[in-house]
């Protein structure tokens, strides 16, 4: 696991939280690790200040990241996600400003996103009706 991004992002917030590892050493090589943490991110000072819980677990030997219910929260936009990595991730976003989700998308991913749908749903201010629609969104 790397904890690092390819570009810095531009939230402001304090991670904190218990982190539990386990697995075996075997001539200096880490071998069956599990990873366990559910950080809390807290709002720091700044332009853009972020809060939000991430609760996941890793397992070296079955190559999976799980998410438990986790949460990302910044000042116009709420993203809430589970899930297995490569498997099945469920999420769900809530923004008035998507512009929001460009850095961030770019610094993990190179601006490449790997999945074939995106929901988009938007509140009409106007009428307060609700419009849906489902884009195709070609993978790798």
């Amino acid at each position: 696991m790397r904890g690092e991004t390819r570009r810095p992002l531009a939230w402001n917030g304090t991670v904190s939280g218990p982190v539990s590892v386990t697995g075996e050493l075997t001539k200096g090589q880490a071998g069956n690790l599990l990873v366990n943490t559910r950080l809390t991110i807290q709002r720091a000072e700044g332009e853009d200040p972020v809060d939000g819980l991430i609760d996941l677990s890793y397992n070296q030997s079955a190559g999976s990241i799980d998410f438990e219910p986790s949460y990302v929260a910044t000042r116009y936009s709420r993203t809430e996600f589970s899930g297995r990595l490569g498997l099945r991730v469920a999420v769900s976003v809530e923004t008035s400003n998507l512009s929001e989700y460009m850095q961030p998308i770019g610094a993990f991913t190179k601006g490449h996103l790997r999945c074939c749908r995106l929901r988009c749903s938007a509140m009409d201010h106007e009428t307060q009706g609700r419009r849906e629609r489902v884009d195709r969104v070609p993978h790798d």
